[in-house]
């Protein structure tokens, strides 16, 4: 039993980094909103999916 839970942790360690990869990608932006950003129509916090960005770059979260 104790083997059994052993290996169930070291399971589940092993598989964190995988989970925080997975959710750290960032949301996908479309075609016409990265358009309208480049040419200076939207501001680039359109894209970012959480506070605010600049160049790409998140610079404040909120």
């Amino acid at each position: 039993m104790r083997l059994l839970l052993l290996l169930i942790s070291y399971s589940l360690a092993a598989a964190l980094p995988l989970v925080t990869l997975v959710s750290a990608t960032p949301i996908y932006c479309s075609d016409i909103k990265r358009d309208l950003i480049l040419k200076g129509d939207l501001p680039p916090e359109a894209c970012c999916s959480y506070g605010k960005c600049s160049k790409g770059v998140v610079v404040q979260s909120g």
